[in-house]
């Protein structure tokens, strides 16, 4: 006999045993394009060609946490396109394993210089700029 009585052992579950089967999202997909967008914020009008990997790497830390922790089941960072005016960065994210994978594009504004010909005729000395 049982010591604790208790006859429906056979029936205790976790939720991490049926986290695949279960199509309910835990976050929608508006929430993370508003933190995409919000982290894509930070290097508006600041990148320059050549520097689009760091908004990707913060995108792709801020998506890995969330499959770490499973609050979305996947996610992929497909392009990256330097246009004339910012970086495209093509994100697709699949919430649930049952879903498909929704497509996100996130625009970063590029730094254009007011004064590009005063610019070209400076140089940098170490500790500042001087005319050339």
């Amino acid at each position: 006999m049982d010591a604790t009585f208790n006859t429906t052992r056979a029936k205790v579950r976790t939720m991490n045993q049926h986290y695949n089967s279960v199509s309910r999202a835990m976050i929608h997909i508006n929430d993370i394009k508003y933190d995409l967008l919000k982290i894509a914020e930070m290097y508006d009008g600041i990148l320059q060609d050549g520097l689009g990997h760091m908004a990707a790497d913060m995108f792709q830390n801020y998506l890995s946490d969330l499959r770490a922790d499973r609050w979305i089941y996947g996610y992929e960072i497909t392009e990256v396109v330097l246009k004339e005016q910012s970086y495209t960065y093509d994100v697709s994210i699949q919430i649930t394993g049952d879903r498909t994978p929704k497509k996100l594009k996130i625009h970063v504004g590029l730094y254009k210089s007011a004064w590009p010909d005063l610019a070209a005729s400076m140089q940098y000395t170490g500790t500042g700029y001087v005319a050339k």
